[in-house]
């Protein structure tokens, strides 16, 4: 996977994250601070990948600290995350 296939997966999930109403902060290095706003949880998350199973290492943190299991499926889809962020925001 090419750091740009990285980045867009970096951000579907992370603006299915924001429509969630999770707060996601990206400081100048390109690394990603999401926190659960009802638990206060959080992930940290790399702008740029340092392996080729970054998103895949991503996703499970995600799934472990948040229980968002469901984001496995949007990820295999792009068009049922697009319309999972477009029913979001809704």
């Amino acid at each position: 996977m090419g750091s740009q296939d990285y980045r867009k997966q970096v951000e579907e999930i992370v603006g299915y994250l924001e429509a969630l109403n999770y707060v996601v902060v990206k400081n100048n290095n390109s690394h990603y601070k999401i926190t659960d706003p009802i638990s206060g949880r959080k992930v940290f998350m790399g702008g740029t990948p340092s392996d080729p199973r970054s998103v895949k290492n991503f996703v499970a943190s995600i799934k472990r600290e948040f229980g968002r299991r469901e984001i496995d499926d949007l990820l295999k889809d792009s068009k049922k995350m697009k319309r999972a962020i477009k029913d979001a925001k809704k």
